[in-house]
């Protein structure tokens, strides 16, 4: 069986729709993708306590294993992550890891996707969601999707798992501790100098370093919806579980420019039509 890990922290409203867009995909439903959902907790923040109501919610209907990370001290959600991401890698019998944090909602062909391109190269990971910083050509072909050698973003991704491999080797309290002065002592040329430091900042490098390969898609399989998050937290939502899980899906399906527009400057959240697509064979287009 696959894993798509979960990282996920204090918002259940996410997590219930990341969780609901998963179980309409085959795979999740056919139980041949379980789902590991890792609880950050971290010493400075209260606990979500709807976060378990939601994990009981789903449990009948997919593969759930829960499991958390800390109690710790450092920054951001990159200790969970990268801690999901060992947890997954160690399963028996996993061929593929793939993440969607609470904050990615998938489409019903997303499994199927990653698989499909996953068969035609040796790619360091495929990633569903649109590439926001490559420079790739218009189309609107659900089947075209191409690759970059410079790109990495953790919105969506599929990975063999022996390719988690040069990523887990950063996986440590040194690294978590101390991000900068980690990542600058361990890629003194990266053309990041100071910058870009968790986790996808961390795993770009080791794509460069390793000269690897990335797979995106034209018409993306994913997109992000956290306006509001560990590093913006300026939650808009009131309210019980269901009252909020009710305002989320009004943003992210009737009003998508009102919760891009709660993002402000990253301008990162860029709900879109997620399918279902034609099941055609994916065409590579080109190489950036």
């Amino acid at each position: 069986m696959d894993i798509a890990i979960v990282p996920t922290w204090n918002r259940s409203e996410m997590l219930w729709h990341c969780l609901d867009r998963l179980r309409q995909t085959p795979e999740v439903k056919d139980r041949a993708v379980g789902i590991l959902v890792s609880v950050d907790r971290h010493r400075s923040r209260r606990e979500d306590p709807d976060i378990a109501k939601v994990l009981r919610e789903f449990a009948p209907s997919m593969i759930i294993h829960d499991r958390y990370n800390g109690p710790h001290t450092y920054t951001g959600g990159t200790s969970n992550i990268l801690f999901a991401y060992r947890l997954a890698f160690e399963m028996p019998e996993v061929e593929f890891v793939f993440s969607v944090e609470e904050d990615i909602m998938v489409g019903e062909d997303f499994f199927r996707w990653h698989y499909a391109v996953q068969k035609q190269g040796d790619w360091m990971c495929s990633i569903a969601a649109k590439n926001r910083r490559a420079h790739q050509a218009d189309s609107n072909d659900p089947a075209e999707y191409f690759t970059s050698r410079d790109t990495y973003q953790g919105w969506g991704v599929c990975w063999r798992a022996n390719k988690l491999l040069p990523v887990l080797d950063h996986a440590k309290p040194e690294y978590y501790a101390d991000m900068t002065g980690y990542l600058a002592r361990r890629f003194p040329d990266s053309v990041f100098g100071n910058s870009f430091t968790e986790q996808d900042g961390m795993i770009e490098r080791v794509l460069r370093e390793t000269r690897g390969i990335t797979a995106w898609p034209y018409v993306p399989r994913a997109f992000q919806a956290g306006a509001w998050g560990l590093h913006s937290w300026t939650r808009p939502l009131h309210g019980n579980l269901e009252s909020r899980i009710q305002q989320l899906a009004d943003l992210m399906y009737k009003y998508p420019e009102k919760l891009a527009a709660m993002a402000g400057e990253r301008r990162d959240v860029e709900p879109c039509y997620l399918g279902p697509f034609p099941p055609d064979e994916p065409r590579l287009r080109e190489t950036l």
